[in-house]
C-alpha cells in the first residue's frame, strides 16, 4: 500500500478496504490538544503503524495529510509542518510566534517545565514563543558583566522550550539577539 492509498483522501471511495483488517478503511483525527499533540483513529491497529511510519519518512506528506483530515478546520490555525515533539509524539506546528511575557510569567514556565535550568534571577528582555494556542518556550537575555571592556554590556541567550528544538525557536526569535558582545 502506498502511503495508505486512501488515507485521508476524500476523493477515494467510501467502500475501500482495509489491505490490513479487510473492513472500510478508516483514518481520522481523533483528538488534538491545545499543545499540537494528536491522535488519530483508525479501522486497525496495522494501518495506524503504517502512517505513523510514512508520517515519519514523509513530513510533508504528514502534512497534507492532517490538513485533509482536517486539523486546520478544527484548530482555526494554518499548519506549517508536524514536528518531532521532543523524540515521543509528533506535535503540529504552526510556525512559532514571538509574543511579550512578563518577567514573572517566564519565571514560572521556567521553573514548571524545565527542573534542570533555574529561573532567571533578573533579565534586559523577554519574550515568550507560542505554538498556536500553547506556550512552548521562553527566550531572554541576561546582563554580565563584561571582562572586555566595563562600559560595553554582555548578554547571553537563553531560551528554554518545551516541544521544540533550540533552531526552531532561534528561528522565530530572529529580531532578538541571540548573543551580543561589544
Amino acid at each position: 500500500m502506498d502511503k495508505c492509498a486512501g488515507a485521508g483522501d476524500e476523493t477515494a471511495r467510501p467502500t475501500a478496504l482495509c489491505v490490513f483488517c479487510g473492513e472500510p478503511e478508516m483514518l481520522e483525527i481523533f483528538d488534538i490538544w491545545v499543545e499540537g499533540n494528536f491522535t488519530f483513529e483508525s479501522c486497525c491497529p496495522a494501518l495506524l503503524e503504517v502512517v505513523a511510519a510514512d508520517m515519519h519518512d514523509d513530513p510533508g506528506w504528514a502534512r497534507d495529510l492532517l490538513r485533509r483530515l482536517g486539523a486546520e478546520a478544527l484548530t482555526g490555525r494554518r499548519l506549517r509542518r508536524v514536528c518531532d515533539g521532543e523524540g515521543s509524539t509528533p506535535m503540529l506546528d504552526y510556525k512559532l510566534e514571538v509574543r511579550p511575557i512578563s518577567f514573572r510569567d517566564a519565571c514560572a514556565f521556567v521553573a514548571r517545565h524545565h527542573a534542570h535550568c533555574k529561573p532567571p534571577t533578573t533579565w534586559c528582555w523577554g519574550s515568550a514563543l507560542y505554538n498556536g494556542f500553547a506556550q512552548v518556550g521562553v527566550l531572554y537575555g541576561v546582563a554580565l558583566s563584561s571582562i572586555f571592556d566595563e562600559t560595553a554590556p554582555a548578554f547571553v541567550h537563553k531560551s528554554p522550550t518545551h516541544g521544540f528544538d533550540q533552531t526552531d525557536c532561534r528561528r522565530a526569535a530572529s529580531p532578538r539577539p541571540h548573543a551580543t558582545l561589544r
